[in-house]
């Protein structure tokens, strides 16, 4: 799986960049073209460093880890980076989330939506607390941020469940069909 994982991975990055940099050609758009960018340019070395290192580092469970938590930390710099609360990318959370449940055991999936929320909630925060610059257009007042990130933590952890429901039955069909 963690091959195919890199391999994806690459494909996604690959299309986010080609969609952000025609948006960012064809509207007006405050957000840092720069920081985007390079941010992306970071996940694909890092993508092609684990690509190696899977030719040679068996520990794949480690491997498993690093890639997910290095993963939620690049959305999280992508997310901020397109904007925040008005960033179209923060679908990523849960493509991470769904990619543990299939690589980790179930509480990972569970520590994987809980760190998205944590990091989710962090951007929006220190953006709105003026701790970081905010890239967003809209300035939402306190209750509605709240309610913001109370809403993505309930769906995290509702695709944490969903996605280590999916990942249990995968298994256990996996270990009947090698019976």
């Amino acid at each position: 799986w963690l091959a195919w994982l890199v391999k994806v991975r690459i494909i996604i990055l690959t299309f986010l960049l080609g969609i952000e940099l025609a948006i960012a050609r064809l509207t007006p758009n405050p957000l840092p073209l720069r920081l985007f960018v390079s941010t992306i340019l970071l996940w694909y070395a890092i993508s092609v460093f684990y690509l190696l290192l899977l030719s040679f580092w068996k520990e794949h469970r480690v491997q498993s880890v690093l890639q997910v938590l290095t993963d939620l930390a690049l959305v999280s710099l992508v997310v901020y980076s397109t904007g925040g609360e008005d960033s179209s990318l923060n679908f990523l959370y849960p493509l991470v989330v769904i990619v543990a449940s299939v690589l980790l055991p179930r509480w990972w999936t569970y520590i994987t939506a809980a760190l998205a929320f944590i990091a989710y909630g962090a951007i929006l925060e220190f953006a709105y607390y003026g701790v970081l610059p905010s890239y967003s257009t809209s300035h939402p007042d306190l209750r509605a941020l709240q309610a913001i990130i109370l809403v993505n933590f309930f769906a995290y952890m509702a695709i944490a469940y969903l996605a280590s429901l999916l990942a249990a039955k995968l298994r256990q069909v996996d270990v009947k069909l090698k019976d």
